[in-house]
């Protein structure tokens, strides 16, 4: 077998990785609390105008939390930390590491699963993480 081909096999693993990641990159990734999908959950129907950049919290009373997040298609914001105090869910909202980012205005959604089981709370507690400031978001039903 020749170097090359025996480098090229060696190599392969290592591209398939790097192609992986970059697939994955942008899009369905996991927050370290939960997962992202871009778009709405499905059967929910936004009350307010599509392009008023709002979180959103939902319960679809099978016992995960989902926060709407409007912004950047790439550059989408992840959840860490997430509690619960006094039956408040509390969650750190942690903004993109990115140079430069689409400047589209699309919804993400971020499920956090099970953070409502045994818990009936009447709002969601989110922690910007570059102020330390706190939005409390009416958890709406839908």
């Amino acid at each position: 077998m020749s170097n090359r081909l025996l480098q090229a096999r060696r190599a392969a693993p290592m591209v398939a990785a790097c192609a992986l990641l970059a697939l994955t990159a942008c899009s369905g990734q996991p927050d370290p609390a939960g997962s992202t999908e871009p778009g709405l959950p499905a059967g929910y129907t936004p009350a307010d105008d599509v392009t008023d950049p709002t979180l959103v919290a939902l319960d679809a009373g099978d016992g995960d939390l989902r926060i709407v997040t409007w912004g950047s298609s790439s550059c989408v914001p992840t959840f860490t930390e997430p509690t619960v105090i006094d039956e408040v869910p509390t969650l750190t909202l942690v903004a993109p590491d990115a140079d430069a980012c689409t400047a589209d205005i699309a919804p993400t959604t971020h499920t956090i699963e099970g953070m409502l089981a045994g818990i009936d709370p009447e709002n969601v507690d989110i922690i910007e993480e570059s102020s330390g400031g706190i939005t409390t978001v009416l958890l709406a039903t839908y």
